[in-house]
């Protein structure tokens, strides 16, 4: 069975506040997006370390640039719980790094970054399997193979 995908809670600005006020916020707390707000305090949209570059890359004041101007106002929210590989999906098809995720009226984030540890998990298992497998087709003598030796995998000499 898959995992669930890990969420955090989403971390809101207002609309009003400046790109630089959101970049400061997200620097100090180290996350990569923050839920955006409207005066009513109802989530109007997301904004991301994307939206941030993009007003740099065009040459943008990011003091004087609200948040508003540049966010997402439709980003994907689905209904949790929510697997790793149902995010995963929503990711890829929408060519997004970050997934919203409503469970129990609350509104949490998950990100392609906080899918790295099963996956990398998954790849070291089918790493090792593959070295196992090797290693009983063609004894040890594959390991000095350079294409092996890529991998990181190395085999230990004994006098």
């Amino acid at each position: 069975m898959d995992a669930l995908a890990r969420t955090q809670p989403l971390i809101r600005i207002r609309d009003t506040a400046s790109v630089m006020d959101a970049a400061r916020l997200m620097s100090d707390l180290s996350i990569r997006a923050l839920g955006v707000d409207d005066e009513t305090y109802s989530f109007v949209g997301l904004f991301t370390e994307r939206d941030l570059m993009w007003v740099i890359a065009q040459g943008k004041d990011p003091h004087r640039t609200t948040i508003h101007e540049v966010m997402n106002d439709l980003p994907v929210i689905v209904d949790g719980p929510l697997t790793q590989q149902q995010a995963a999906a929503q990711m890829l098809g929408a060519h997004i790094r970050h997934v919203l995720v409503r469970e129990r009226d609350e509104l949490r984030i998950t990100a392609a970054r906080d899918l790295i540890p099963g996956v990398a998990g998954a790849a070291a298992v089918a790493r090792v399997a593959s070295v196992a497998e090797l290693r009983h087709m063609f004894g040890d003598a594959v390991l000095e193979h350079p294409a092996v030796m890529a991998t990181g995998v190395r085999r230990e000499r004994h006098p």
